[in-house]
């Protein structure tokens, strides 16, 4: 035995124990696109970052923590029949996951449950009469 006590592995007085590399990864995968879905909102939001490339970059994480979380189930399941340690790495990794999807998830949700716009008039010749909430304005209101 060595004076080396890594993680990677290590030997009791019977047998070895192995980590399982890919739950150190899922979960380092998991933290980088948390951050970079964070970094995108507060760019976005207070610096100027443009909308196409803020969904493209919110995708991009969304497809990340998947990813993420995928290979922390995976490894898991190896860590469960094969007795490899890390499972507090995919456990990490499965939490930072579903904390980063699930504001997207939520709104994404909602965009797809509403009804589709069909009726858009944006022709300046010939505004949209508001009939119904016309009536409902205060008269002192601004016309």
């Amino acid at each position: 035995m060595t004076a080396s006590y890594s993680m990677d592995r290590y030997s009791t007085a019977r047998y070895e124990v192995r980590e399982a590399r890919e739950a150190k990864w899922a979960r380092r995968m998991a933290l980088f696109f948390l951050q970079l879905l964070v970094l995108t909102v507060v760019l976005h939001r207070f610096f100027g970052l443009g909308t196409p490339a803020a969904i493209n970059l919110i995708g991009v994480s969304m497809v990340g923590m998947l990813i993420a979380l995928l290979i922390a189930v995976g490894s898991l399941i190896r860590i469960w029949f094969g007795g490899q340690t890390g499972a507090a790495q995919d456990f990490g990794a499965i939490v930072l996951s579903l904390m980063g999807l699930a504001l997207p998830v939520y709104f994404l949700a909602k965009a797809v449950m509403l009804p589709a716009l069909t009726d858009v008039q944006t022709t300046p010749a010939d505004p949209l009469q508001f009939t119904v909430l016309a009536g409902e304005r205060p008269k002192d209101a601004i016309p």
